[in-house]
């Protein structure tokens, strides 16, 4: 039984397989946190959205004071509106979209497509 043992390879720790070790736990942890952040991305995209909807078309407030309404996050999310809707993205990783629904208020949904421009 001893000779089963003392014939098995052994695992070498060397200082380029403990780099490589700590490269592959740090590239996890970062594809993991991606996931994390969009997943945050999604709720402050659609907040920023719904607010300036509710700002700009249920409150009827002027552009400056809702964007003063959204703090820093406006340095941070792109917001375009028009015809009763805004369309908030940030980075361009996460994209969000309200609707005004007369009598009910704004709602937010998922925005597929690219950015619009101002004005369409």
């Amino acid at each position: 039984m001893s000779d089963d043992v003392q014939d098995r390879p052994r695992l070498k720790l060397s200082f380029t397989n403990i780099v490589g070790l700590i490269l592959l736990a740090i590239l996890g942890l970062s594809v993991f946190g991606l996931f994390k952040a969009r997943d945050y991305g999604d709720v402050a995209v659609g907040y920023a959205a719904r607010q300036m909807c509710s700002c700009l078309f249920v409150q009827g407030r002027t552009e400056e004071e809702c964007l003063g309404d959204l703090g820093e996050a406006r340095d941070a999310v792109k917001l375009v509106y028009f015809r009763e809707k805004v369309v908030a993205n940030f980075s361009g990783l996460v994209q969000a979209q309200a609707t005004l629904k007369p009598g009910f208020g704004c709602s937010v949904t998922d925005f597929v497509g690219s950015m619009p421009h101002a004005g369409q």
